[in-house]
């Protein structure tokens, strides 16, 4: 694991640790795909969205868990197929916004 990951991975836990994981989500969104100089109302509609998309995944997640304490099989494949969908777009945010780094 890098310096970089290992840092992230550190700020990311502190982050949940204080309730603030979405929000710290939100502000490396910003600095990647929002333009410094974006208007105000640009900044809050883009925050609107990102937080409304991260409330959507954590209460679908809740609603589709079966009851109890265990995780079921069922549990698993749908988590499964989250992770999925959100490492298809993470791949996408890779391409999009990821340095090159000057391979062939």
């Amino acid at each position: 694991m890098s310096a970089h990951d290992k840092v992230a991975r550190a700020v990311i836990k502190a982050a949940a640790d204080n309730g603030k994981i979405i929000e710290v989500g939100f502000e490396a969104l910003r600095e990647l795909a929002i333009a410094p100089n974006a208007p105000q109302i640009q900044v809050d509609e883009m925050r609107l969205a990102y937080m409304a998309g991260a409330q959507h995944l954590f209460s679908s997640m809740m609603c589709v868990l079966d009851p109890g304490k265990e995780e079921t099989e069922d549990d698993l494949a749908r988590m499964a197929g989250i992770q999925s969908e959100l490492a298809a777009w993470e791949e996408t945010l890779r391409l999009r916004y990821g340095q090159a780094d000057g391979s062939a």
